[in-house]
């Protein structure tokens, strides 16, 4: 009987989120601002870094990822700005902004029949996962909507926005319908390091 149920609680599960909308009536849906719910990390030193927010207030917590003993640390005033002012802003023209402190991570225009893609780099089946499925034509795959990726990033171009100890050389912005959030990766082509960055929509408060 319990085989049973789980059998039907993964088919409904692939019904629930079966991808029914197109990627104009996703965004359109979605339009507004997301703000930086949090980070998590692994570098190439196998360290695992995370930021999170704890009663409004942000946190970070170090742990190398084979003891999994975590520790908290202080954040720098420079980073905590960084934090706070990280946001993605999907615009009614369906045009999406990333920014933080005033600094433009990404400008993604709509495109309906694909995502943005501005590799200059070769990704080959040695290469991650996240950077060898990538292709201009790809839009929703698993409950995600990719929306934007670029290589061969310079270290002037994300240190503005930089909060992990990695040298990413690709970035990557989809959307996850499941969890309803913004994901920013930050990955090194062949490295261990990766970072991934989750954006809730800014709630509203009516006075």
């Amino acid at each position: 009987m319990k085989k049973y149920i789980v059998l039907f609680l993964l088919i409904f599960s692939n019904v629930t989120y079966a991808q029914t909308k197109s990627k104009e009536e996703v965004l359109k849906s979605i339009v507004g601002q997301y703000e930086l719910n949090d980070i998590s990390a692994i570098t190439g030193d196998n360290l695992v870094v995370d930021y999170f927010k704890l009663k409004g207030l942000w946190k970070q917590t170090v742990a190398m990822s084979l003891t999994q003993k975590r520790e908290s640390l202080k954040i720098a005033p420079a980073d905590l700005i960084k934090l706070k002012t990280m946001k993605i802003m999907v615009n009614n023209d369906l045009s999406i902004k990333v920014s933080c402190n005033d600094f433009t991570i990404a400008t993604i225009p709509f495109k309906s029949d694909g995502m943005i893609l501005d590799f200059n780099g070769t990704y080959g089946e040695d290469s991650r996962e996240e950077l060898s499925q990538l292709k201009p034509g790809l839009i929703f795959n698993d409950g995600i909507l990719f929306l934007y990726a670029k290589d061969n990033l310079a270290e002037a171009e994300f240190q503005p926005y930089n909060l992990v100890e990695i040298l990413p050389s690709a970035i990557i912005v989809s959307y996850n319908l499941k969890e309803k959030e913004f994901q920013m990766m930050l990955c090194e082509s062949e490295g261990m390091g990766l970072s991934t960055h989750t954006f809730k929509k800014s709630v509203v408060i009516k006075k």
